[in-house]
């Protein structure tokens, strides 16, 4: 349920602030360079690790009705230890990944993203300054967007998640049983 309201949210939200009555409107300049970018804070594994994990939506329509969806996780990260020492923190991120294109299924892309992460999501960010960020697009976005509705149309696309590249402490060596 919690992921349905928050999906529900953030669609109304981008609906109202990047179309016109609800519809994509092609050619309007206040969307066609501009992304609606959610950022959420996720729970860490405290067993084994400390520091902190972030789950990025970035919803972008380009002025036209085909929407696009990425998802991206970045984190800084240290394993738990008991050695004194200052402990040294992996930081890094996975690249966007594509989750979905269209006037109908980006809706599902959001909830789908969220879905990924229901267990872990903790908080959102950005509260204070509002709780997303309008982004310029960068050519990087733009261009994977238009080869996502390529291979769309041929059917070449295939399916990712964004948590099968998410960086994780190996358990075994840090926990040697």
């Amino acid at each position: 349920m919690f992921e349905n309201i928050v999906q529900s949210i953030i669609c109304s939200e981008f609906q109202q602030r990047f179309t016109r009555n609800g519809e994509y409107s092609q050619g309007s300049s206040s969307s066609t360079d501009k992304a609606m970018h959610v950022k959420f804070s996720l729970s860490t594994s405290y067993a084994i690790e400390e520091g902190y994990r972030n789950l990025h939506i970035l919803i972008f329509g380009g002025g036209s009705n085909y929407i696009s969806v990425f998802a991206k996780l970045d984190w800084n990260v240290t394993p738990i230890s008991d050695e004194e020492n200052e402990p040294e923190y992996t930081q890094g991120q996975t690249p966007w990944v594509f989750y979905g294109c269209h006037d109908s299924c980006w809706r599902d892309a959001v909830h789908i993203i969220i879905w990924e992460f229901r267990e872990r999501i903790s908080s959102i960010d950005w509260v204070f300054g509002g709780w997303y960020k309008i982004t310029p697009m960068e050519d990087k976005y733009l261009e994977d967007s238009r080869n996502a509705h390529y291979k769309k149309r041929r059917r070449q696309s295939s399916w990712q998640k964004v948590s099968e590249l998410e960086f994780h402490f190996d358990t075994e060596k840090n926990n040697p049983a």
